[in-house]
């Protein structure tokens, strides 16, 4: 077997294997996804060895990742070859994009706090928003579930979005995103242009019939100046192959381009002055980052969850009762009570972060963590309103942060509402017949420890808790 149908093999099986890790449990997805190079840098642990491995790998032999392992880039490639068997692709040489500029650019924005912005060129983000929306299709059918307006609207442009981004273009255009938009191949690009071994054109043998140009994903191929730009190479082997005179290879050819090796040194050390001062420190929450979405348990601060969080929609996947809304572009994920709340005794989604972006948490820990600051207005109450004996609220809420006491006139109990223990899971706000509603949730910048109850219940007991869905009150 030649090294280019192994690469393919290789490429296929690295692409199922992350397509199905949004089908596996959150612990499981979070492990895979965690061995992917932006995962591993924002969780800045362990799994940090993956992203120096691969940087080492560029250095030495090229953007390895880029070719084998990214789901990504892979995806392109893939719909990239579709388009030239049915001739839709029309390539040629394209002049460099600067990408060690846009390398910088988005690592600024990154380390500045507005990774909200920078999710958009981020691969596994997009790579997200196409898989999860299909996996989510697929257990609809096999389990029953039934999601919100909300989500199916989000996901679905979340979905379109990738659709054209990783399939849709590359039939026509090879790998453009991954050329001209993604900051790991600008970085992993900047490390192979200053190594030694890379595909390289033999001038001698070269007869400029520019086939390779027609066949190159990344257009990095100058047929006429007989030269292949190694910082975009994504080590395909397409020119390799279709050169009539085998004048391409991949071996060594060392550059000394004084420009090239000051301007990736100069790029490198500003990534890592930029990570190591984000590291140190902790900014200022910008209010107009969160605008008051109530982030998933586990993401402690808003600064941090958009620091950290690229969009993969991994937690989107974990919530058992779809209250964690997809993220379409550069909008990360957030919780909407519409279809449930957020269930007591439940940290799937906690578990399922492959970026720290949600710090895992113990049920315990859970319970008395407040994600969201809760309202209650007793004169919208129908208890008030309508002279109607409810308590649904008071039912359902798992810390008894609500209770029914006797009215001061002759009408039914009324709520009494106590925002020392209540932890803003929404399961008021999603049972309360009142229109307008009686109570009214707004995210926290930082989430807070909640007074412990006195007693508490969890959605395993008997009574009207249940997993998220439609609950039968007697009103």
């Amino acid at each position: 077997m030649n090294s280019v149908r192994l690469r393919l093999l290789l490429m296929a099986a690295v692409l199922i294997l992350y397509a199905l890790s949004y089908a596996f449990g959150p612990a499981a997805r979070s492990a895979i996804l965690s061995w992917q190079f932006s995962p591993g840098l924002m969780a800045l642990g362990w799994t940090m060895l993956f992203t120096v491995a691969m940087v080492v790998l560029a250095l030495f032999f090229g953007r390895i990742y880029c070719s084998v392992l990214c789901p990504a880039g892979i995806l392109q490639e893939f719909a990239f070859r579709v388009g030239r068997k049915f001739r839709l692709a029309r390539l040629a040489f394209a002049a460099s994009p600067r990408s060690w500029v846009l390398m910088l650019v988005v690592a600024l924005l990154v380390f500045a706090g507005f990774a909200g912005i920078a999710s958009l060129v981020e691969p596994v983000g997009w790579y997200g928003r196409l898989v999860a929306p299909v996996v989510a299709v697929i257990n609809d059918f096999r389990f029953g579930t039934e999601y919100s307006a909300g989500y199916v609207g989000l996901a679905g442009v979340g979905f379109a979005l990738a659709v054209g981004v990783l399939v849709i273009v590359p039939l026509f255009r090879g790998r453009w995103f991954c050329d001209r938009l993604c900051p790991i191949g600008a970085a992993l690009g900047t490390c192979s242009s200053l190594g030694r071994r890379r595909v390289h054109i033999a001038p001698e043998k070269c007869v400029s019939c520019l086939a390779c140009e027609k066949v190159c994903p990344t257009r990095c191929i100058d047929g006429t100046d007989k030269r292949i730009h190694a910082e975009r190479c994504v080590l395909c082997q397409s020119c390799t192959t279709t050169c009539p005179t085998s004048a391409i290879r991949y071996g060594h050819e060392f550059s000394t381009e004084r420009r090239r090796v000051i301007a990736g040194g100069l790029a490198w050390l500003g990534t890592v002055m930029f990570l190591s001062a984000r590291a140190m420190q902790r900014g200022l929450t910008s209010v107009a980052r969160w605008v008051g979405s109530v982030l998933p348990p586990g993401a402690v601060t808003a600064d941090r969850f958009f620091q950290k969080c690229i969009g993969c929609q991994s937690c989107v996947k974990a919530c058992p009762v779809g209250i964690i809304m997809p993220a379409a572009a550069g909008v990360h994920p957030a919780i909407r009570f519409v279809s449930g709340y957020c269930q007591f005794e439940c940290t799937a989604c906690t578990q399922s972060c492959p970026t720290g972006a949600l710090t895992p948490l113990s049920v315990e820990e859970k319970k008395l963590t407040r994600i969201a600051r809760t309202e209650f207005s007793l004169y919208n109450c129908v208890v008030i309103t309508q002279k109607t004996a409810c308590g649904a609220c008071a039912e359902v809420c798992p810390v008894h942060a609500l209770t029914m006491v006797e009215s001061l006139g002759a009408g039914p109990p009324e709520p009494e509402f106590n925002p020392d223990v209540c932890i803003g899971c929404g399961a008021c706000k999603y049972v309360c017949p009142a229109r307008p509603l009686a109570f009214t949730i707004t995210g926290l910048a930082v989430h807070e420890r909640a007074t412990p109850p006195e007693t508490g219940r969890s959605g395993d007991e008997d009574g009207p808790v249940d997993s998220g869905g439609a609950l039968d009150f007697p009103f």
